[in-house]
């Protein structure tokens, strides 16, 4: 796992949010440079998945392309590449909305959250509207065209 990065890309393979894979579970051209291209930037790319580990394993050269993968909804951590699977325990939703607003409470003027969001055409309607922004869909490359159009703004 590389853990000396300067930023992190973290992209959903489903519907849900970005989706980096075809629908023949497939990593097309355009978006497999686009993460290579990130990497060579410092930035770590996360896989993320309510899958288990043997559902990313089978697909072709994702594991080159990415640096680990949070999978089972952050229950286990996957590196790919190495092969090592860390289980976590996972925190109640209502526990963490009640440690965010103490937190608030505590540290009024503090940033908790912080990067961008980005949802694909196609994504659920929820994941659109807790975008920042959106882009294209997988059939275009959406994920690759949100990384080209972030290096384009920081060059």
């Amino acid at each position: 796992m590389n853990t000396s990065t300067c930023g992190q890309l973290e992209s959903d393979r489903d519907r849900s949010g970005w989706h980096v894979l075809d629908e023949q579970h497939q990593l097309s051209e355009r978006n497999r440079e686009a993460l290579r291209a990130a990497r060579a930037r410092c930035i770590s790319v996360v896989a993320v998945t309510a899958r288990t580990p043997p559902g990313l394993a089978v697909v072709p050269g994702l594991a080159a392309e990415i640096d680990f993968a949070i999978c089972n909804n952050g229950a286990i951590w996957h590196d790919l590449a190495g092969g090592a699977i860390e289980v976590r325990l996972t925190i109640a939703v209502e526990s963490v909305c009640e440690l965010h607003r103490r937190a608030r409470k505590a540290l009024p003027t503090a940033t908790f959250w912080a990067g961008r969001s980005c949802a694909m055409a196609g994504a659920l309607p929820e994941a659109k509207a807790a975008a920042k922004s959106q882009t294209a869909s997988y059939q275009e490359d959406g994920v690759a065209q949100a990384i080209e159009a972030l290096f384009e703004a920081t060059e």
